[in-house]
C-alpha cells in the first residue's frame, strides 16, 4: 500500500486526522498552519517531566482536558470567561476515531503527550451551521470561529486483551461526548428548516456515538471475559448500564426530532434489557401514541405495562402517565371517529348498492308480470285474428274441445242402443 501524505485542498476535515503533512508553516507570532490560515496551531507550554515525549500517530488515544471559547480570528482575547462554550475532562479520544470536532483532532495530532496548545479553527473545522449554548447567557451562533485550548495529560495503551477496562472507558466517553451534544447543541428554533440545518451535524454525530457504545458493549457482554465471570461482576453490570443508557438517550435524541417509529425501537431495546425499566415503558407509551404505524394496541399493551410498575411514589412519573392515560384516550376517541366514518361509508355505499339492485330486480318483475298478462289477454279476448291463426296452439286446443263436445252424445246414444237389442247367448251349463 502507498501511504500518501500530502492533503488537497478540498479533503474533507476528517480524513486530514489520519496522516501529517510533509510541512507546516510557522508564522513570526508563534502559530502554526495545519490546514492554511483556516486551522493554527500554537504550543503554549511543555510539561518538562513528562517521560512520553514520542509524537502521537493515528491510532494513539490520550486523555486530554479542553476549554472552547468563541474567538472571531487568532488574535481575539480569550481571557474573559463569558466566552466559554465548552469546557471538559477526561476525555479519553482515540486519534482517527472521529468522536471529537476535526479541529480538536486535528490539533492533537500536532501534539505530545504533557502539553497544552492553543488551536484556533474556522467554523467549518468546529461547530459549523449549528448552534451551542452553554450556560445561562452563552451562545455559539452557527458559523462561528472558535479556540481550543488542549492539555494532553497521557497516552493511554488498549489493554482490552486483558480485561475490558479499556473499551468500557472508552464507551464512557463517547457517552458522555454525546450527552454533551445533546444537552448544549440540540437546536430549538422554532423554524423547522433551521433546526435541521442547525442539527445537521450535531444530532448524527451524538447518535453515532450512542449506537456505537451499544454496540461496542453488547460485543464485549456476549465476549468470552464475561462468559468466565459471574453474573453480578461488577464490569457486567457496568457494561450493562451503558447499554440501557445509550438506547435510552437514543430514545430521547429521536423523540425529540419526532422520528416516533425510531424512539419505540430504542425503548424496545432498553426493556430487553430491564422490562422494568419505567422510563423507557413511558417512552414507548407516547411513541406508540404518536407512530402513524403503531396501533392502539400496542399503545394500550405500554401503557399497561407502564402502570403495572409505577409504584405511584414518584410524582413526576405519576403525572407523566396521567398525561398519556389522557393522550390515549383522546386517540382512541379519532381512531373510533375515523373508523366509523371509514366503515359507514362503505356501509352506506353497499346498501345503496343492494337497494339500487333490488329495485332494478322489482322494476325488471314488473315489467316480465305486464307482458305476460298483456299476452294473456290478447289470448283471451278470442279476436277474429287470432282466431285465425291457425299457427297458434292456443286456437287448436279449442278445436278440438268443440269438436269433442259435440260427438260424445253421438256416441253415448249408440252404445246404449247396441247393448239393449243384444241377443242372449245360449248355454251347455248345467245347473
Amino acid at each position: 500500500m502507498v501511504e500518501i501524505n500530502t492533503i488537497p485542498d478540498d479533503a474533507d476535515a476528517s480524513a486530514t486526522t489520519t496522516d501529517k503533512p510533509n510541512e507546516t508553516k510557522k508564522n513570526d507570532d508563534g502559530w502554526k498552519e495545519l490546514m492554511g490560515q483556516d486551522m493554527l496551531l500554537k504550543i503554549l507550554s511543555s510539561n518538562k517531566d513528562a517521560t512520553d515525549k514520542e509524537e502521537l500517530e493515528h491510532g494513539d488515544t490520550v486523555l486530554i482536558n479542553l476549554i472552547a471559547r468563541i474567538a472571531p480570528d487568532s488574535s481575539s482575547s480569550i481571557d474573559d470567561d463569558d466566552k466559554i462554550i465548552q469546557k471538559v475532562n477526561g476525555w479519553l479520544i482515540g486519534i482517527g476515531d472521529t468522536d471529537v470536532l476535526p479541529a480538536i483532532e486535528m490539533g492533537i495530532r500536532f501534539m505530545q503527550v504533557g502539553q497544552t496548545g492553543r488551536i484556533w479553527s474556522n467554523a467549518k473545522y468546529a461547530w459549523g451551521p449549528g448552534r451551542r449554548t452553554y450556560g445561562k447567557s452563552v451562545v455559539l451562533e452557527p458559523n462561528t470561529n472558535v479556540m481550543f485550548d488542549i492539555t494532553i495529560t497521557q497516552r493511554v495503551v488498549d489493554t482490552s486483551r486483558l480485561n475490558p477496562y479499556f473499551p468500557i472507558q472508552r464507551a464512557i466517553t463517547r457517552k458522555a461526548i454525546a450527552n454533551d451534544i445533546f444537552e448544549h447543541e440540540f437546536s430549538s428554533n422554532t423554524n423547522l428548516q433551521e433546526q435541521q440545518n442547525e442539527n445537521s451535524m450535531s444530532i448524527p454525530r451524538a447518535l453515532r456515538l450512542y449506537k456505537k457504545v451499544t454496540e461496542d458493549m453488547t460485543t464485549l457482554s456476549n465476549g468470552t471475559y464475561f462468559a468466565q465471570q459471574p453474573d453480578d461482576h461488577p464490569q457486567r453490570k457496568q457494561v450493562q448500564q451503558l447499554i440501557v443508557d445509550c438506547w435510552n438517550n437514543i430514545s430521547v435524541v429521536e423523540m425529540k426530532q419526532g422520528n416516533y417509529h425510531a424512539a419505540k425501537e430504542a425503548c424496545v431495546k432498553v426493556l430487553e434489557q430491564n422490562s422494568k425499566h419505567i422510563k423507557a415503558l413511558l417512552r414507548v407509551s407516547r411513541a406508540c401514541l404518536l407512530d402513524s404505524s403503531s396501533t392502539m394496541e400496542e399503545a394500550k399493551a405500554a401503557l399497561d405495562a407502564a402502570s403495572a410498575e409505577i409504584t405511584y411514589k414518584n410524582p413526576i412519573e405519576e403525572k407523566e402517565l396521567k398525561r398519556l392515560m389522557v393522550l390515549y384516550k383522546k386517540k382512541m376517541q379519532e381512531y373510533k371517529q375515523q373508523s366509523k366514518a371509514m366503515f359507514g361509508n362503505k356501509l352506506l355505499a353497499s346498501k345503496k348498492s343492494s337497494d339500487d339492485n333490488n329495485t332494478d330486480k322489482s322494476k325488471s318483475d314488473e315489467l316480465t308480470e305486464l307482458k305476460d298478462v298483456s299476452q294473456a289477454s290478447r289470448a283471451l279476448a278470442g279476436g277474429g285474428k287470432q282466431q285465425q291463426d291457425d299457427g297458434g296452439i292456443f286456437n287448436k286446443t279449442n278445436q278440438f274441445l268443440l269438436a269433442f263436445q259435440l260427438v260424445l252424445p253421438i256416441m253415448m246414444y249408440a252404445l246404449y242402443t247396441f247393448m239393449k237389442f243384444k241377443p242372449m247367448e245360449e248355454t251347455n251349463e248345467e245347473l
